[in-house]
């Protein structure tokens, strides 16, 4: 199974196509859970307050140089993904619901669910990002939810990913792996988001990149990526074993509304390549780099705009796309 080469599919954040039919997966143990998240309801501000996070972090020392591959998230995922096959069951490894009567940890970070909205499958429970400090990489694999349980498997299956080596040509063409020894981890979970108050509006920082598409076609629109991000917090408010209590037609309506005033300051092309080594193909991944300044919101939107921070927006954000930093508007 070809881990380095799952990805986002076509994000549907820029579609204005609705496909009929939404529905989970309710198979096995998390999707009876998912299931069963669907009946129940959550206020925002509760599921703000309640939402759990588990953080790990790998220190690679003297690694920094290797964030200049632009494949360098895409391989640690798929190394990740190639370590929990490892130790997963046999279902689970042909993309079907785990049957073991713990799941294994493979199931819950790449099995598709279905949907749970029309045209917008259920977003995986995870986000990765790296970043450099002092000549180091850092590693962070980011849980939401009910995937803390595993955080112990994916844990160390992140360790035996980078020790077992990502994946490059060498100098004849063939692929050759690379170890990547890691100094120092830390596993820590966190319980509540802060809401700060954006009646005055808010500004998203992008430093690194925003990725958005409309059918095949990479672009940039604040008001689809706004609209993007109140479908992936419903979505992943059921791995908090709840579906959000506010109409999501309401939602999508004011996240429209702010986002045909917003003001985009852009900074900038970056280009990313993913695919498959197996299949030998990769792709670019296009995004943007700037500043989305907010217009004045309500209590619950500035609430989704809270939560974004930590689960990013628009399309590959399993990736580390759509990331950003939350500041209120100063006027």
């Amino acid at each position: 199974m070809p881990h380095d080469d799952r990805d986002e599919k076509a994000s549907p954040h820029g579609d204005t196509r609705e496909p009929a039919g939404a529905s989970i997966r309710a198979e096995g143990q998390i999707g009876a859970f998912l299931d069963n998240a669907l009946e129940q309801r959550i206020e925002i501000a509760a599921l703000a307050a309640e939402w759990r996070m588990t953080r790990i972090l790998l220190r690679c020392r003297g690694e920094a140089r290797r964030l200049k591959d632009p494949k360098l998230v895409g391989k640690i995922r798929g190394g990740w993904g190639n370590a929990l096959e490892e130790v997963a069951s046999p279902e689970a490894i042909a993309e079907r619901s785990c049957s073991w009567e713990t799941p294994c940890a493979l199931s819950i970070f790449f099995t598709s669910y279905g949907r749970h909205l029309p045209g917008f499958d259920l977003p995986k429970p995870y986000v990765f990002a790296v970043d450099v400090d002092r000549g180091d990489l850092l590693v962070m694999l980011t849980l939401f939810g009910a995937a803390e349980s595993w955080a112990g498997e994916a844990t160390d299956g992140l360790v035996r990913a980078l020790r077992v080596g990502l994946d490059r040509r060498g100098p004849n063409g063939r692929p050759i792996r690379e170890p990547i020894g890691i100094s120092d981890r830390s596993v820590r979970a966190s319980l509540g988001v802060p809401v700060p108050d954006l009646t005055g509006g808010a500004v998203l920082e992008f430093p690194d990149q925003v990725s958005q598409k409309k059918g095949s076609m990479p672009h940039f629109e604040p008001a689809t990526l706004l609209k993007g991000l109140v479908k992936r917090i419903k979505g992943l408010a059921l791995w908090h074993g709840a579906d959000l209590a506010e109409g999501t037609e309401e939602l999508l309506d004011e996240a429209h509304a702010i986002g045909a005033t917003a003001q985009w300051i852009d900074r900038g092309e970056r280009r990313r390549r993913q695919g498959s080594r197996l299949q030998a193909r990769s792709y670019p991944v296009v995004g943007r780099r700037g500043v989305l300044i907010l217009p004045p919101m309500s209590p619950v939107m500035a609430t989704l705009i809270a939560l974004g921070e930590y689960t990013y927006v628009g399309a590959s954000t399993r990736l580390g796309n759509g990331s950003y930093r939350l500041h209120p508007h100063a006027g």
